[in-house]
């Protein structure tokens, strides 16, 4: 139990973590303490990729994920970006125009910036939902409270709380895990089937190919099927009608 004191303590107040850490500029950093709008604080790893950005050399980049978003190092504006800024925005109407969809290489710039389209969730095990949900200040707090009871002799009332501590626990485990479960699943839902896209051929009407929904990056064009998908991902209509069914969103 002892040895749970210092993950309690690091976990309780995140910053102390930043300790162990000197500060250094930001273009040499190998770990981010990136804190929020509420204050909350995160420590981050910096990655490093080889991307082809311009005249197709390879570029080496230095950035890091907070939150599913990637946030790419700019030595020239000595500031990090997001994924979208290092391509030009598209407005509707260039949208509208575009006909053709990505080429190949487009097509290999956009997926070494934005990666795989695919949502990891994790299903943890409920011994590590355990460790987590037993190693903060309030259980910490119910103990400490057990133990005073227990010195004054009001042992049917220390373990009564005891009883509904480990109640609420294990309930709280199981909601978690269940959600974790149902999220994944969903995410997994949209794995079921290809996606028919377009693809910008050199001097030929564009190529209808099939690709798995985690290879789909902005930008591609898909070719919706008559009846029966599954987006695997947010779209624009550009051309034609659809009936959207968003009862797993609403619940209507």
């Amino acid at each position: 139990m002892l040895l749970g004191i210092p993950h309690l303590i690091f976990e309780s107040f995140p910053k102390l973590k930043a300790l162990r850490f000197s500060k250094c500029a930001l273009e040499i950093a190998e770990i981010i303490l990136v804190i929020d709008n509420h204050g909350q604080p995160t420590l981050i790893e910096m990655e490093t990729q080889s991307i082809c950005l311009l005249l197709d050399l390879p570029t080496n980049v230095r950035y890091f994920n907070y939150r599913h978003t990637k946030f790419i190092w700019q030595p020239i504006q000595r500031r990090f970006v997001t994924v979208d800024e290092l391509l030009s925005s598209s407005t509707l109407d260039a949208l509208l125009e575009n006909t053709y969809g990505l080429n190949e290489s487009e097509y290999k710039i956009r997926y070494d910036i934005y990666g795989p389209n695919k949502i990891e969730v994790e299903i943890k095990s409920y011994w590590t939902l355990l460790v987590e949900e037993v190693l903060n200040l309030f259980y910490a707090f119910q103990a400490f409270s057990v133990i005073l009871w227990l010195v004054d002799e009001y042992m049917l009332y220390a373990i009564c709380i005891i009883l509904l501590t480990i109640f609420s626990s294990i309930t709280s485990l199981i909601q978690t895990r269940k959600q974790s479960e149902a999220l994944h699943d969903l995410v997994e839902s949209s794995k079921c089937h290809n996606v028919s896209v377009l693809r910008k051929a050199p001097k030929s009407k564009p190529d209808i190919i099939k690709i798995e929904p985690v290879d789909l990056v902005p930008g591609d064009l898909i070719v919706l099927p008559p009846a029966n998908f599954i987006l695997p991902c947010d779209v624009v209509l550009l051309t034609g009608q659809c009936i959207v069914n968003e009862s797993v969103l609403t619940g209507k």
